[in-house]
């Protein structure tokens, strides 16, 4: 593989330097391209300075992306809590998932919000415009359906993701 980066000018050991997240290559292939570019007499701090080591706009995405999964789960965990207490404190009469329900139900809405605000920083991030109708799809239908909200937006997001250059 060295002997193929031999052959690439510098602003093509650059880009994969910088993008290779976003074509999908290893830290190996990342180290291969900044040794060929060491050997040309060209300092990894030098591209450090220049901003041309990392893609900061995808490295933001790819946060973003992983703040809103970690989130969108406990809402998850604790949306099914929720309705579970729910209904068992409806068909059971269990005084204890009185008192537990708001809890569940208080931190399922504070993980759906986080998850919002992580997703709307990723677009953000990703510079893609978000529809109005998004936040009331995510606020509205994501109460009581949240499972589909979670799986749609989840997917729509990794789809978006390739938008990063």
């Amino acid at each position: 593989m060295q002997e193929k980066f031999a052959t690439y000018s510098e602003d093509k050991l650059i880009e994969i330097v910088r993008n290779y997240k976003v074509y999908g290559y290893s830290e190996q292939i990342r180290s291969m391209a900044l040794e060929e570019l060491k050997s040309r007499g060209i300092d990894e701090e030098v591209l450090r300075l220049q901003g041309k080591i990392n893609n900061q706009q995808y490295d933001n995405a790819e946060h973003f992306l992983a703040r809103y999964g970690q989130y969108s789960k406990i809402a998850l965990v604790a949306y099914l809590i929720t309705l579970s207490l729910m209904a068992f404190t409806v068909y059971a009469g269990s005084v204890l998932g009185l008192f537990l329900f708001p809890v569940a139900w208080l931190v399922y809405v504070g993980c759906l919000f986080a998850s919002f605000n992580a997703q709307s920083k990723f677009y953000r991030a990703v510079k893609k415009e978000r529809k109005t109708t998004d936040f009331y799809l995510f606020f509205f239908l994501g109460m009581p359906l949240y499972v589909f909200v979670y799986l749609h937006f989840r997917e729509k997001m990794k789809e978006d993701m390739s938008l990063v250059n």
